[in-house]
């Protein structure tokens, strides 16, 4: 299914995702300088945002799929994932790489060696042959999107949950 994004649903999103992310204490001042833009160039139809860290940029294609993070992700979540990303590169060294090899099980810029397991990975797309940063920022988005509460996963998805509890602790650094 293709969707189309408009300037104003693009800057809504951003409003609502920078609120979140002020309500959870994450928004950082490196990332209240994070440029978002929409772009009405051809587009890989699988990619559905992109964080520049050249530019400190998210761009959101005009016209995208749900093809490349699944049928329930919205221009929100594009947003708190590319935010993830963001955030990551802004601060470089909030992950340690032995806790990349530990939790996510390769180092930082590197494909996980894992197979996708739902009770491993929150999305498809998290496992998708990308880097572990992929995983790490679906399960930010996810972690966002539920305003920090994570107990849903605690007995249907242990392996996420652990996860999520790790993001949890990652962002108490921020602060």
């Amino acid at each position: 299914m293709n969707t189309v994004t408009t300037l104003p649903s693009l800057q809504s999103a951003t409003n609502d995702v920078c609120r979140e992310f002020e309500r959870l204490n994450i928004y950082t001042d490196k990332l209240e300088e994070t440029s978002v833009s929409l772009s009405y160039a051809p587009w890989n139809f699988s990619v559905n945002g992109h964080y520049d860290p050249n530019n400190n940029s998210v761009t959101v294609p005009a016209l995208s799929t749900s093809a490349a993070f699944g049928p329930y992700c919205s221009l929100r979540d594009v947003l708190r994932h590319e935010f993830g990303h963001a955030l990551l590169d802004h601060s470089p060294r909030l992950i340690s790489a032995a806790e990349w090899k530990k939790i996510f099980g390769a180092p930082r810029g590197k494909p996980s060696p894992y197979e996708y397991d739902e009770e491993d990975f929150i999305t498809p797309y998290a496992n998708s042959g990308a880097t572990v940063e992929e995983d790490f920022c679906e399960l930010l988005m996810v972690w966002v999107r539920h305003k920090g509460d994570i107990k849903r996963y605690r007995y249907s998805r242990p392996g996420v949950y652990e996860k999520l509890q790790f993001v949890a602790s990652v962002m108490r650094r921020l602060h």
